[in-house]
């Protein structure tokens, strides 16, 4: 079930969280907060974090490379449908905002050729999640994950199936 998939990367991300906190007394903050960095920067995820109104909060490295964003860059100035994205406008960037909050605040979804300027990358599955702040400021945070891979063995087993199915 992709709602219960999605609820484990959450579980996962927290126990993280977690374990990095029961490590606090033993590292200095600064050291974990670098190495938690360093972990979500390497990640083989594309995660980004964004208010209501498309101004970027946070991005990892995988998502800037996706989308060309040079590494000091102001990306907080940026607003994730202006930049080369499957956000093409404000208008699809609103659609995704009310579908992530109508999907009970997560949403599992497929997003195929998503990124103009990488076109070898076929399709990514991402999991998006709408964190609501105590003064009511909504964010949504987004991991995604190529599964280019994967629709590409897909489609050598379907053609190898056919193939099999031709000569029986």
């Amino acid at each position: 079930n992709e709602k219960e998939s999605g609820m484990k990367r959450i579980a996962l991300i927290s126990a993280f969280i977690l374990m990095l906190m029961g490590c606090a007394s033993q590292q200095p903050a600064s050291e974990l907060i670098s190495d938690a960095t360093d972990a979500i920067n390497n990640a083989l995820v594309s995660i980004f974090a964004a208010d209501e109104e498309g101004h970027l909060i946070f991005t990892n490295r995988r998502y800037r490379e996706q989308h060309h964003i040079k590494d000091k860059e102001v990306y907080s100035q940026l607003k994730v449908y202006e930049i080369n994205s499957y956000f093409k406008n404000k208008e699809a960037w609103d659609n995704y905002v009310e579908n992530v909050k109508q999907g009970h605040r997560s949403q599992l979804f497929t997003t195929y050729h998503p990124f103009p300027l990488c076109p070898e990358i076929i399709a990514i599955e991402s999991y998006a999640h709408w964190i609501t702040d105590n003064n009511g400021k909504g964010t949504i945070w987004t991991y995604g994950r190529d599964i280019t891979q994967r629709i590409v063995a897909d489609q050598k087993l379907k053609h190898f199936n056919l193939i099999m199915n031709r000569s029986l």
